[in-house]
C-alpha cells in the first residue's frame, strides 16, 4: 500500500499570507499536531473529525494544541456522538494534564465525558496499528 502525506496547513503561528497553521495528515487517519485552524483544515478537505485515529503532538505551544478543544467538541457532539471512533493522542509526559487544563479553560465541564475516552500515549517510541513508528527526541 502506498502511503499518503497531505499538508493541510503550511503556515506558522502568525498565519503568513493567510495560510492556515502547519498541519499534516498521514494516510488519512493520523494528524501531526492540532493547531487552532485544525477543524477548518479538516472541513476544507472533506475529512470528518471522527476519522482521525491518532494525533501526534510535537510540543505544547498554542499553535500546535489550541485546536484540540474544538476537535474534541466536534467529535463529541457532531461526528462521533455515540463514541464509536477511538482516539489516541501521542505526546510528551505531562501533556495530558496540560491539554485537560486547556479544555477546561476553554469549555469548563463540557468535555468531562470525552477526555477519559482518549487513549493517551506518553511513550518515547511506539508504533501505530497500521505500522508507522515514532520516536520522541529533544531538539
Amino acid at each position: 500500500m502506498a502511503h499518503k502525506v497531505k499538508m493541510l496547513g503550511t503556515g506558522n503561528a502568525f498565519l503568513p499570507n493567510g495560510r492556515l497553521h502547519s498541519l499534516v495528515l498521514i494516510d488519512g487517519i493520523h494528524l501531526v499536531d492540532a493547531p487552532p485552524t485544525a477543524l477548518i483544515s479538516l472541513r476544507n478537505n472533506g475529512i470528518p473529525a471522527n476519522t482521525i485515529e491518532t494525533i501526534f503532538i510535537t510540543h505544547l505551544h498554542g499553535d500546535h494544541i489550541f485546536g484540540l478543544p474544538f476537535l474534541f467538541l466536534e467529535r463529541q457532539y457532531i461526528s462521533d456522538r455515540e463514541g464509536l471512533s477511538p482516539l489516541k493522542i501521542v505526546a510528551a509526559p505531562g501533556a495530558r494534564e496540560r491539554i485537560t487544563e486547556l479544555c477546561n479553560l476553554a469549555y469548563p465541564g463540557s468535555l468531562e465525558k470525552f477526555l477519559p475516552s482518549i487513549t493517551w500515549i506518553e511513550d518515547d517510541t511506539g508504533w501505530t496499528d497500521d505500522g508507522w513508528s515514532w520516536e520522541r527526541f529533544r531538539v
